[in-house]
């Protein structure tokens, strides 16, 4: 497991550096290296508009590449305002946390990242959100996007 701060954060780094290539790219070969076969993404609302949950790398993958090209998902770094990447224990695996933002062409946008520490260049789940998107409640983004739903 890693241990030191900067460690983290180069560890969430490269692999944020290698996501925003493949999902620019459109690289099935690239993106399906970077997930485990029981990987999850949840989107809430950041390129669907919807509460969405993908399960399973080939299903990640697919909805990546259905939504990736229209939102231009760009900026992908850590979020130093928030808190710092570290080392945690979700579901009985130890992974690496971390919040990042990004840009979409609708907005900025937060999300968190799990990267499972045996496998420090692929993750498990992700969830990304619209930054006006808080505690449950959704803000006005001044979109001309339709309203999220929560199916």
């Amino acid at each position: 497991m890693l241990a030191k701060t900067e460690d983290l954060a180069s560890a969430v780094s490269e692999w944020l550096a290698r996501f925003e290539r493949a999902l620019g790219s459109g690289d099935d070969v690239a993106l399906t290296a970077l997930f485990l076969p029981h990987s999850h993404w949840r989107d809430v609302v950041a390129f669907t508009w919807h509460l969405t949950t993908n399960s399973g790398r080939d299903n990640v993958v697919a909805a990546l590449k259905q939504y990736g090209p229209a939102n231009r998902a760009t900026g992908f770094q850590i979020d130093h305002r928030r808190t710092a990447p570290r080392n945690v224990t979700r579901v009985g695996t130890p992974a690496i946390e971390a919040i990042f933002k990004f840009e979409t062409a609708q907005g900025r946008c937060s999300g968190v990242v799990r990267l499972v520490t045996a496998y420090t260049k692929r993750f498990t789940p992700i969830r990304n959100a619209a930054s006006c998107f808080s505690g449950g409640s959704l803000c006005t983004s001044g979109s001309s996007q339709p309203s999220p739903r929560s199916d």
